[in-house]
């Protein structure tokens, strides 16, 4: 039963991915069986980063407009929208912080790209494996180059994402601590590289997902009830970042059971509730109760229901970096 509930809340925890800075629309990659981390690298396609589509948020004015404007390359709005993020602007902080994870992606996306054509090459001409390979590439082709024309002129774009998604999320962006915990601009092949960096994840990401949560975000709050349970590690970071804490992972899901009108995914935490409460001594519970309700009445009015996967998982697109959150 625990192993069936282990993936049914991965699925949660890829709803939270799956929405982050890449579209899938296509991958390179054969399907498998792997860990949950390999289903997340496979689902995350290198081809088709989300290209910006019109704004359909409030701007203050037209400004503000032509400063996020996708059409606009971004070296041409860098020295604005940096002088905004460093005067404390969390959502300029997260934009960047987006746009430059996605340009931190091009190196990926053209190596995808060559062996799509690789891939192609060796079809049966006329075929429609052929022709399907051909459109995939025609489209991935397009998209990488539409990106790089957006990021001409930007160096290093990850150590620039990294700086600034943490800058935004200390300031409390929830779109940057979600995607800095959820797809972090960090050398995940290679982790020694960024031996550094992923220490810093391992010490700020999983605080200030509590902070979120505790803000009422619901994302922030599902995925820290997945860490803190043990049924999960931070989706993209891999590895047990972060103890079992059962006492706070009880507290998260009594929030949550509060709210859920989804009957599966109230089951499901119903069960992690089960699962974490065998553990606990009667003080203990009664303390996450406490804990539970304080947060509940601060953070989470009666009125925010979860009646589906849409209202856990949350886009990391620079959009949503301008949203009022």
């Amino acid at each position: 039963m625990k192993k069936r509930f282990r993936g049914i809340w991965w699925v949660l925890g890829v709803a939270v991915v799956a929405s982050a800075v890449f579209t899938i629309v296509a991958t390179t990659r054969p399907e498998t069986s792997e860990s949950p981390r390999a289903t997340v690298a496979n689902s995350e396609s290198e081809l088709t980063p989300a290209i910006a589509t019109p704004l359909a948020l409030p701007m203050n004015d037209a400004s503000d407009f032509a400063l996020y404007a996708p059409a606009v390359p971004l070296p041409q709005r860098l020295p604005s929208l940096l002088k905004r993020a460093e005067a404390g602007d969390r959502q300029a902080a997260c934009y960047i912080g987006v746009m430059f994870a996605r340009c931190g992606r091009l190196p990926a996306m053209r190596s995808a790209i060559a062996r799509l054509e690789t891939r192609a090459s060796k079809t049966v001409a006329g075929s429609d494996e052929e022709k399907q390979l051909i459109a995939e590439l025609q489209t991935a082709e397009s998209n990488a180059r539409d990106l790089g024309q957006s990021c001409s002129g930007t160096n290093e774009p990850n150590d620039a994402s990294w700086k600034h998604l943490l800058a935004a999320a200390e300031a409390g962006s929830e779109p940057a601590t979600l995607a800095l915990a959820t797809a972090p601009p960090l050398n995940m092949d290679q982790p020694l590289a960024d031996i550094e960096r992923w220490n810093q994840y391992k010490q700020d990401v999983p605080r200030l997902l509590r902070e979120a949560a505790s803000r009422g975000s619901v994302p922030a709050l599902f995925l820290s009830l997945g860490i803190y349970s043990g049924q999960d590690s931070i989706a993209a970071g891999g590895g047990p970042f972060v103890p079992r804490d059962p006492a706070l992972a009880l507290s998260y899901a009594l929030v949550l059971d509060a709210h859920i009108d989804n009957l599966a995914m109230r089951n499901m935490v119903r069960q992690s509730m089960d699962e974490v409460r065998a553990e606990l001594t009667p003080a203990q519970i009664e303390s996450a109760r406490t804990a539970a309700e304080a947060m509940d009445s601060r953070a989470f009015p009666a009125h925010i229901r979860i009646t589906g996967l849409g209202d856990v998982s949350a886009t990391t697109s620079p959009e949503s970096c301008l949203e009022s959150r």
